[in-house]
């Protein structure tokens, strides 16, 4: 919230507009940001980033089958392979994810 009211206020926009500001570029899905007291602090600018990209790390094709021999392995994939082998086996052959291998792939 700091970063994205320097920014308005570098634009000449008052601190008071910028929940408005924030819920119309919300609503219009250029950023991610909610009014609740919990979230109001947070300003998400590139909420793919923030939550897609991280989920293909576990959500992709990381065993070839008998249709497609393609497999998608990033440096990311290698890494965890040599720190949870087991674990990281489990999830791409069984889809069983464990907590520490996930915390490591997001």
């Amino acid at each position: 919230m700091d970063e994205a009211k320097a920014v308005t206020r570098s634009s000449g926009v008052d601190d008071s507009e910028v929940p408005h500001l924030l819920s119309f570029f919300h609503d219009t899905g250029m950023l991610m940001w909610h009014e609740e007291p919990s979230l109001c602090n947070t300003v998400i600018m590139d909420p793919a980033s923030f939550f897609i990209y991280p989920v293909t790390n576990v959500i992709c094709k990381h065993e070839p089958d008998e249709f497609d021999d393609t497999v998608h392995k990033r440096q990311i994939h290698k890494d965890m392979m040599l720190r949870y082998g087991v674990d990281f086996m489990n999830m791409a052959r069984k889809g069983i994810v464990t907590d520490r291998l996930m915390h490591g792939l997001l």
